[in-house]
């Protein structure tokens, strides 16, 4: 599994030739906040995936002539 603070990608390998074949990548549509990487879980049988990611989001406020 290879992962960032906005992609994961699943692949599977062969042992013996060391041939890596991608079998599911997941890119965040919302990349805004991510803090950490992507944690994707893959079910080959039934072509399913759950992922979960951590976002830290806040408020800026901005505060002119203040005295």
């Amino acid at each position: 599994m290879s992962r960032t603070p906005t992609e994961a990608q699943v692949n599977r390998v062969d042992v013996s030739s060391g041939k890596r074949t991608l079998l599911k990548e997941v890119e965040l549509a919302e990349k805004a906040g991510s803090a950490g990487p992507v944690t994707l879980l893959y079910a080959e049988k039934s072509k399913t995936y759950v992922y979960c990611v951590r976002r830290i989001l806040g408020s800026l406020y901005v505060v002119e002539g203040a005295k």
